[in-house]
């Protein structure tokens, strides 16, 4: 995961979607693309979704 690669070490423990779309640079109209990589990720076991736009790392 590329992108996760290259934020991860910004991110928090625990991070919002708007915090991840902030550090990706997403606009307003890529919100979608944007929970597309989330859910790619926590599928993948490196972030769990914790509430409706929260998130916790699972992997450093």
């Amino acid at each position: 995961m590329g992108l996760y690669d290259s934020v991860k070490d910004i991110l928090g423990q625990e991070f919002s979607f708007r915090k991840y779309c902030t550090l990706c640079h997403y606009s307003d109209d890529q919100f979608r693309e944007a929970r597309n990589q989330l859910k790619a990720m926590a599928k993948r076991g490196y972030i769990k979704r914790i509430a409706r736009n929260v998130y916790v790392k699972l992997k450093a």
